[in-house]
């Protein structure tokens, strides 16, 4: 495609013009695009009228980050801009819109909806031939392309996804659902979740519009109803029953089915709500305010399906419950929604568009176990039909090839209406693909519910009490038990407590199911499902599997038995929010597949973090620091591998290793005669009240900190206690030291108790000397005085609960397995010592604020010449070890900031070791770098944040986000080991 000049001039003004090709491609040329991915998000982006799309690399592909509209031949038209945020906005395609006039550019913010005066949310208005932007310049592309744009003071709180269609439109479900029930008090909740779910499907299918903009739905149907011009007409004057007889007598698979009671009842409903919502002039929090109906904030033409499927999920609450206390029902239930993102990146881990060329569609099968509203089917099925596209010169298949392709796919749910909505969702999905005349003339629905969306108990099989209620539950499950599937994917319920129903087993093994985790006998007996050398993708608590001790006899028959190819951690993002909608729960994913392993490859280990981006649904943020590979035998007999990774990996794995020669302190205690207990435990059922329970007062938790003691709280016990655990009263009495189970502010909370004498319950433990050598209770307390940073430092590295369930509460055990440290000096090098410090001040840090943690500032002033200082001398302390050279040595050349001190660059030069040299600080100065331009940096930050670049001359230069992270010492001595293996490569 020839483009202008004065839209290059555009493109140039944001830097976007040296991406050509790498990150900025043009829809003209999606046929001729090589990368598959990007090609079809182009062929996407044309349905929303851009002219190009500038990208990101997610992982293993390139995602759109940007629409880009050459409207250079046009005048502004500020209500032709609206209309392009709000169908960006609507289907959550991409965060900006950038918009090239002949002498300005529009910058839109599309994760809003347009303003209450029809008017777009402008980023930026730029004139083309004015001063450069603080923000919007010729750095622009680089900083979307590597994330730091994200990280921008100034940005930082301007994208939010809670402000999506999405949001808006689970809002709006969740007020109707109260309104209908409010008004009609007698209603029947399943018949109120039933008329919106039918109406929201409706309503896209009316949104489908032909060529020349007309809506078939409308023709067909609602004109005839009154002269209805649309659907929320037919809704208010009470033909609702008539179109719904309509649409099952034409569309076939009982997805419009009701009863003569259910038809009698639905008159009788105020569905005012409803109407509302679906005209999408208001916002939920205004459905009681008069407002003017200009402007839809959304159309439900551009909403996703797949996001359609998890509004769906919504109405899956379980059981009888009330529509009032759906979370509080699912999070007890362990029922964790997955979000679009997150089953989108799934989907592609492990059905990924290049495999296309292998795959014979009629034979590919897929199953999900737990299927909810099916949101993993329809992404599944989408692919399906990617894959059938390439296979075909990008073909649109036609009903009858969809029908085959959705043939492939089977869902299992113990819930009756969660089997309903899937068979729903990917009708709906069945829709996308095509154009409303051919959903109008040609399309009959199959009942998906009969033979491949199933409802039946997955476990079925595994009931403890078999009842005949359960028989068309398990004549369903019989329809799936023989058949073998080429990938398994899911998302099953969490709760520690359901398998009470069940025999706990894994039962081809024969082995305990860990803490009784549903979800991990989802992940063994769905392997009986899976064809050979086929895959499986299903999302566990990570805590029941990776960061479980009690786990090992499962991870050695899993990890021995199958091929585990990679384990996706996100761990970190299991709080404020950061995954799952309304709850925070710590999961991974794990992919395997069904072959022997060879214990020769490693198991990649990736986790991401919280950052801005990943947060606000952005992108999935990873960097090279994020990758760790896992030896299948530590896999199964280190229970901290995966732990260490977690915090960083690297070195911090080698500390770990070094001090577990150490001998426990639980084994320091039984050699020094020493015992220790938990205190006492409270229990209705308990039988226990001792006598010297009440005559000792109590402390309470609150009552100790890392502070010390504070002995004014001390409390007497009422004499009608009961007790379900006591220890001996020698525990009680002093001298003793006292630990509490907690990670402490800056110490670990240990203290020498001499005073008085006193109870305490569970969570803190006694230690006492069996000959009541006061001089030994004082050495452990200032040897864990001297060595708490190293003793925090374990425990953030080893302990299963703190940090992945908890903040700061950690076990009896992790005291008691610490190393315990004699000789300090002679054991820790003062690299030790910075790994413990980066560790107990950033890493932990990190994992508990995520976004908002000081590891993720930018480095400014004195702390960057500090920070920047410090690195360099550690990774050149690192790489002359090695080198061991007293002629030469490395030593830090010359530092610069880039693209708006976004990015750090680094020189290193082998020099003379005599050779004392100035640091050269500069500012965006890459001309003057020998050897090294603009262009080479930013082309090797397309496909990762992190540039190592060696040069001929003994030059390295190392470019890496001005972020605090990056420039620690644990990262410096990742770098100088990464550098040391990449130079003896060079060298052979």
């Amino acid at each position: 495609m020839q483009l202008s000049q004065t839209f290059k001039d555009g493109l140039n003004s944001l830097g976007f013009n040296q991406e050509n090709n790498d990150c900025l491609f043009l829809t003209d040329d999606y046929k001729q695009t090589e990368d598959l991915s990007v090609k079809l998000q182009l062929e996407k982006a044309m349905k929303f009228e851009a002219s190009a799309v500038f990208f990101r690399n997610e992982i293993n592909k390139l995602k759109a980050q940007i629409y880009i509209y050459d409207h250079t031949q046009l005048d502004s038209d500020e209500s032709h801009l609206s209309h392009i945020q709000k169908m960006v906005w609507s289907n959550g395609a991409v965060p900006i819109a950038c918009i090239f006039y002949r002498t300005e550019i529009k910058i839109l913010d599309c994760t809003q909806h347009i303003q209450d005066d029809n008017k777009p949310v402008y980023l930026a208005s730029l004139k083309i031939v004015a001063k450069a932007h603080q923000l919007y310049n010729k750095n622009f592309a680089v900083k979307i392309k590597t994330g730091t744009f994200w990280e921008e003071s100034s940005v930082k709180n301007k994208f939010k996804f809670n402000a999506s269609s999405y949001d808006i439109l689970i809002r709006w479900i969740r007020e109707i659902a109260k309104q209908i029930a409010f008004s009609n008090s007698n209603a029947d909740e399943r018949i109120i979740k039933k008329i919106i779910i039918q109406s929201i499907m409706i309503k896209y299918l009316e949104e489908r519009k032909d060529p020349d903009g007309n809506s078939s739905f409308n023709q067909k149907y609602f004109q005839k109803y009154g002269s209805c011009q649309e659907f929320v007409d037919v809704l208010s004057n009470g033909n609702f029953v008539a179109l719904l007889d309509d649409l099952q007598q034409d569309l076939n698979g009982n997805l419009f089915e009701w009863n003569s009671e259910e038809k009698n009842l639905i008159p009788t409903l105020n569905l005012n709500g409803l109407v509302e919502a679906l005209k999408a002039y208001k916002r939920p929090e205004e459905s009681h305010n008069q407002i003017l109906e200009l402007i839809r904030y959304y159309e439900f033409s551009y909403i996703p399906v797949e996001l359609i499927s998890r509004i769906y999920e919504e109405f899956l609450a379980g059981g009888d419950d009330t529509l009032f206390s759906q979370k509080e029902k699912k999070q007890k239930d362990g029922i964790f929604y997955t979000p679009s993102h997150l089953a989108q990146l799934l989907v592609d881990e492990i059905m990924p568009l290049h495999q296309y060329i292998s795959i014979d569609i009629k034979s590919f099968t897929i199953l999900d176990p737990a299927c909810g509203s099916g949101i993993f089917l329809v992404l599944a099925f989408k692919r399906l039909v990617q894959w059938w596209r390439l296979q075909n010169s990008l073909k649109q298949p036609n009903i009858q090839t969809l029908k085959t392709i959705l043939a492939c796919l089977y869902g299992v749910d113990k819930e009756y209406q969660a089997t309903k909505l899937a068979a729903f969702s990917l009708c709906l999905a069945l829709c996308d693909e095509l154009s409303p005349k051919q959903i109008i003339n040609e399309l009959k629905f199959s009942d998906l519910t009969e033979n491949q969306i199933l409802h039946s108990d997955f476990f079925i099989e595994h009931l403890l009490v078999k009842e005949d209620k359960d028989s068309a539950q398990r004549s369903a499950f019989k329809k799936i038990s023989n058949k073998k599937f080429s990938r398994i994917i899911g998302n099953p319920p969490f709760d520690r407590g359901a398998l009470n129903l069940y025999t706990k087993k894994w039962e081809k093994e024969n082995i305990d199911i860990p803490q009784g985790q549903i979800a991990l006998k989802f992940l063994s007996e769905a392997l009986e499902f899976l064809e050979p050398g086929g895959l499986q993708c299903l999302i566990i608590k990570s805590s029941s599997l990776l960061y479980n001790t009690s786990s090992t006899e499962f991870k050695e028959r899993l990890f021995s038995n199958y091929n585990v190819l990679q384990v996706l951690d996100f761990t970190p993002l299991g709080r404020n929010n950061s995954l799952w909608d309304g709850a925070d729960v710590a999961s991974a994913a794990i992919f395997l597949r069904n072959e022997k392993p060879d214990f020769s490859k490693n198991i990649l280990h990736l986790i991401f973090r919280r950052t801005k981006a990943v947060k606000e649904r952005i992108v999935f943020e990873v960097d090279e620091y994020d990758f760790h590979f896992v030896n299948r035998n530590d896999a199964i007999n280190n229970q901290s591998v995966w732990k260490i990774n977690l915090l960083g990996g690297g070195r911090i794995a080698s500390l770990v290793a070094k001090s577990q020669v150490l001998n426990t302190f639980e084994e320091y205690l039984k050699a020094e005669d020493c015992i220790s207990m938990e205190g006492y435990q409270k229990g209705s059922r308990g039988k226990m009240q001792p006598d010297y329970m009440y005559e000792l007062n109590s402390l309470p938790t609150s009552a100790i900190t890392s502070r010390g003691i504070d002995y004014k709280q001390l409390e007497s016990i009422p004499n009608n206690t009961v007790f379900s655990k006591v220890p001996q009263r020698l525990f009680f009495e002093s001298p003793n030291v006292i630990l509490w189970e907690n990670m402490g502010a800056e110490k670990l909370p240990v203290f020498l108790n001499t005073r008085k004498s006193f109870s305490f319950k569970d969570k803190i433990i006694s230690l006492k000397s069996k000959t009541n050598d006061l001089k030994i209770l004082q050495s452990i307390v200032k040897n864990f005085e001297t060595n708490s940073d190293f003793y925090r430092f374990f425990i953030f590295c080893t302990s299963s609960q703190v940090l992945v369930n908890l903040n700061s509460a950690i076990l009896k055990k992790d005291y008691m397995t610490l190393p315990y440290v004699e000789d300090r000096k002679g054991f820790f090098s003062q690299i030790d010592l910075n790994i413990i410090d980066d560790v107990n001040t950033y890493y932990q840090d990190f994992l508990r604020h995520g976004e908002r943690s000081v590891i993720l500032d930018k480095l400014e002033g004195n702390e960057l010449k500090n920070s920047i200082e410090l690195y360099g001398i550690e990774y050149c302390k690192l790489l002359n070890d090695i080198q061991n050279n007293q002629k030469q040595n490395f030593k830090i050349y010359e530092v610069c900031e880039l693209y708006d001190s976004t990015y750090i660059c680094i020189i290193f030069k082998y020099s003379s070791a005599s050779l004392k040299n100035e640091i050269s600080w500069k500012k965006d100065g890459l001309e003057e770098i020998e050897s090294l331009s603009n262009f080479q940096i930013s082309s090797r930050l397309n496909s990762q944040r992190i540039v190592r670049y060696y040069h001929s001359d003994n030059t390295i230069v190392i470019v890496k986000p001005n972020q605090k992270r990056y420039w620690l010492s644990h990262k410096a001595y990742r770098d100088a080991d990464k550098t040391l293996i990449d130079l003896v490569k060079n060298r052979n």
